[in-house]
């Protein structure tokens, strides 16, 4: 996945918006994020499949990516045995909150004239 994202700022010339401040989070909520957003990821493929920008047409590493479905459905499946309350519940929900934000953040760094178009968050 990693190596598909770098691949597609690559082909258009931009460079990953990093974090201020690195922080370790914890594995399940960045399965969670990862996995999740895998699967928003085949809406905008359909968007993508559609482009007519060469340049984002070239760009199509990370959204020709395999959907991770199988994973997820694996992953909700052991998130239902764990309990919902508690000390690791919060730190899961703590942290999938916090790289919500970490997107949200990246995503409102973007200059929006390169974005292509107006996004409405």
């Amino acid at each position: 996945m990693v190596t598909a994202l770098r691949a597609d700022l690559h082909h258009l010339d931009r460079a990953p918006a990093l974090p201020r401040q690195a922080r370790r989070f914890d594995a399940t909520s960045v399965l969670y994020i990862l996995l999740g957003s895998g699967l928003g990821t085949r809406v905008l493929h359909r968007r993508w499949l559609e482009a007519t920008d060469p340049a984002v047409k070239g760009a199509g590493s990370y959204l020709g990516l395999a959907s991770p479905l199988d994973a997820w459905r694996a992953l909700c499946g052991e998130l239902l045995q764990r309990p919902p309350q508690g000390a690791e519940a919060d730190r899961v929900v703590g942290d999938a909150c916090l790289l919500f934000d970490l997107h949200l953040g990246a995503l409102s760094a973007l200059d929006p004239a390169a974005q292509g178009e107006p996004y409405a968050a």
